[in-house]
């Protein structure tokens, strides 16, 4: 499994912040674009290759995931009334799922919630 610096905030309990979409990046949380930078210098990519290099590979990078993302886009045109919202929500289910390793307690799927959740009350 892919891992990244913003998975690891969300369990140290950063909370996630507002929901942002940035222009070639896609959408995000103030706390993953936050973490983006050290993903980025310590990204495997990054460590053996010259500079001219790191960016060609980062280019491939970037059209591969768009083009991954094409079908995703003709879904949301098909299934949705408000695709702001729709990939909204789909982007913190995937990402609650990503930070919990598939295994995200029920009590934490509201969107944007991300925070390790208390104890059960005892009756």
């Amino acid at each position: 499994r892919s891992e990244d610096f913003g998975q690891t905030l969300a369990v140290w309990g950063v909370a996630s912040g507002p929901y942002l979409v940035l222009p070639l990046l896609g959408p995000g949380t103030l706390r993953d674009t936050a973490a983006l930078p050290l993903d980025r210098y310590y990204a495997s990519t990054g460590r053996y290759f010259s500079d001219y290099n790191i960016y060609a590979v980062g280019s491939l990078q970037l059209v591969n995931l768009r083009a991954e993302l094409l079908d995703a886009s003709k879904l949301a045109d098909e299934v949705s009334l408000d695709k702001y919202i729709f990939f909204r929500d789909a982007f913190f289910s995937r990402r609650l799922d990503q930070i919990y390793d598939g295994a995200a307690p029920l009590e934490n799927l509201d969107p944007g919630d991300d925070k390790k959740p208390a104890a059960a009350p005892k009756k």
